[in-house]
């Protein structure tokens, strides 16, 4: 099965971009150069991706974030809406949440923002 990669027409897009399947690109978007975009990712509104980007698998942006140039966005990644990801500082920043898992089990949920993790743990 192929799924359907929707970019809006409005988006800014250069020729030297590669899109992974299923990714969509929202209205008011800017994607400048030598950027490679994984499979499953959402890229909210009015985002902007500067050059030599990686958006790894199963990314999402929300609206309005800015990402600056040659910076990595690790696998499972949720971007929030208004967040300025510049290069070369310390952008990496884990959260927790609890999730239901199979058999209906708790878990502790990790999530890095900027490079994945996705990590369990049993509560």
């Amino acid at each position: 099965m192929q799924f359907a990669t929707i970019v809006d027409p409005s988006v800014i897009l250069s020729k030297r971009v590669v899109i992974g399947e299923g990714t969509i690109i929202c209205a008011g978007t800017i994607v400048t150069v030598d950027i490679s975009i994984g499979k499953h990712v959402i890229i909210n509104l009015d985002c902007t991706l500067g050059h030599d980007d990686v958006i790894e698998d199963f990314v999402t942006i929300y609206p309005s974030v800015n990402v600056s140039g040659n910076v990595r966005v690790g696998e499972c990644s949720e971007i929030g809406t208004g967040v300025q990801i510049i290069q070369g500082k310390k952008n990496k920043v884990e959260y927790n949440y609890r999730c239901r898992g199979s058999g209906n089990k708790e878990y502790r949920q990790t999530r890095n923002l900027c490079w994945s993790s996705c990590q369990r743990e049993k509560i």
